[in-house]
């Protein structure tokens, strides 16, 4: 059920959409990170096991005090205050949260980018952004959809990203798809289609039931599917979106976040164009 509507929109839909983050779909994402884990530890990940958090017992936060957040779950959208770091905690969040030091024995998952760090320990990251420099990276599993900007003291670590942007240092590593390694290099890297971040479905627009093409800050639709979202909705082919709850876009990735994160909620607005008219469109999304 994840995979069908993307990870990245599942984890909008823990945060934005009131009611569905319930014990069933707490443990649904649970054990997807398990099943990252099982990649990773097939690919010779020499870290210890995924952190043994009994989220089930775990008071909620959804909101982020300015120290170590302990022994929690943690449910926000974004953060931007300073905090110390997460310990023992399971974090879902569907934007970036800035400002804060370490991980510990936790598994974060955050729609967004993650700031400098000075230490991760023994924790599972999942990042759809960029993961700026980690000083101290010991026993865990970082991956990132962007860039990741390097350890200077990693190891017994696996790291996928698309990019990494400086070379590692550290041993006992695994680096997933990012090239080949140097002579001599003390870690391992891995090309693969098994890759942990391969068990993952990202959001797509196809997902909501319609093909779209865009062209100048406007989404042509280029088909739909019948009984989607979208088609009860009303939308129809060569229709032009022109905004998603009054907001604009300028590139694809602004798009496709944008459609992403609104389609997380229970309606969504569109202005579409229709020949010369213009008119909103309300999607209803029925779980």
């Amino acid at each position: 059920a994840i995979n069908r509507i993307g990870f990245d929109r599942y984890v909008d839909r823990m945060v934005l959409s009131p009611g569905y983050a319930n014990e069933q779909r707490w443990k649904a994402l649970v054990r997807v990170t398990e099943a990252v884990m099982d990649r990773a530890n097939k690919l010779g990940h020499a870290g210890t096991p995924l952190p043994q958090v009994q989220w089930a017992e775990l008071p909620l936060l959804t909101e982020l005090p300015p120290r170590y957040v302990q022994s929690s779950r943690v449910l926000v959208d974004g953060h931007t205050e300073r905090l110390r770091g997460f310990r023992s905690c399971i974090v879902v969040s569907s934007a970036a949260i800035d400002r804060f030091n370490e991980i510990r024995d936790s598994i974060v998952i955050i729609n967004g980018d993650i700031p400098r760090l000075t230490s991760v320990y023994n924790s599972l990251i999942i990042c759809t952004g960029d993961v700026a420099p980690i000083s101290t990276l010991r026993s865990s599993v970082v991956l990132a959809v962007g860039h990741f900007d390097g350890s200077t003291g990693a190891q017994n670590s696996l790291v996928q990203a698309r990019k990494m942007v400086r070379n590692p240092s550290g041993e006992a590593n695994v680096f997933v798809n990012l090239g080949k390694a140097p002579d001599g290099d003390a870690n391992k890297y891995i090309q693969t289609d098994q890759s942990p971040l391969g068990a993952l479905r990202m959001f797509a627009p196809e997902m909501l039931g319609a093909t779209m093409k865009l062209t100048g800050g406007e989404a042509v639709v280029e088909s739909v599917t019948d009984k989607s979202p979208l088609a009860i909705a009303g939308v129809r082919k060569n229709d032009a979106v022109l905004a998603i709850e009054q907001n604009k876009w300028s590139t694809e990735d602004e798009f496709r976040v944008l459609l992403r994160k609104k389609s997380a909620q229970p309606t969504m607005a569109l202005t579409i164009r229709r020949g010369d008219k213009e008119m909103t469109l309300n999607v209803k999304f029925v779980e």
